[in-house]
């Protein structure tokens, strides 16, 4: 519609401007509605560039949102503390403990289930997997729901 539009101006213009030549008018037109072709190209690339940053700050934000959430999720005062090394201890897929924003989660039972599969969980195993945990992406939020599940305690 924009495109019709602007051939039109350019049509009326030209005629107005006494361009009595008929292939000087087609050529104008060709012209103007190559340069609004183009246009229109690069304002739908900017637009979809824009809609990716977007949704890629709304991702960012929601794992933000979830990270304040686990935060929130650790266990009050009163339950047991343990410290790096006794997480470290428990550093295998039979036994495996890690520490994400403070709490510290014994993710054992979630072997055979994770959807990324055992190998990246096998990496969290007796470590604070904060980072690892906050920086996929492609986290699922549900992750989150999970490992709240799974806490047993808190990191001095």
């Amino acid at each position: 519609m924009a495109i019709r539009g602007t051939v039109a101006i350019v049509a009326a213009v030209a005629l107005l401007s006494g361009c009595a030549d008929r292939s000087g008018i087609t050529a104008t037109m060709e012209d103007a509605t190559q340069k609004t072709t183009e246009k229109a190209a690069e304002m739908a690339n900017n637009a979809a560039s824009h809609g990716a940053d977007m949704m890629q700050k709304a991702a960012d934000g929601a794992m933000d949102t979830m990270a304040d959430s686990m935060k929130k999720a650790a266990p009050p005062s009163g339950v047991t503390l343990y410290t790096m090394e006794d997480v470290a201890k428990h550093n295998t897929k039979t036994d495996c403990w890690t520490v994400v924003d403070g709490a510290v989660a014994d993710i054992t039972s979630f072997f055979g289930t994770h959807p990324g599969g055992d190998d990246k969980l096998a990496k969290a195993c007796g470590t604070d997997s904060t980072a690892l945990f906050t920086a996929q992406a492609k986290h699922d939020p549900k992750g989150y729901e999970k490992l709240k599940t799974m806490i047993i305690g808190a990191l001095k």
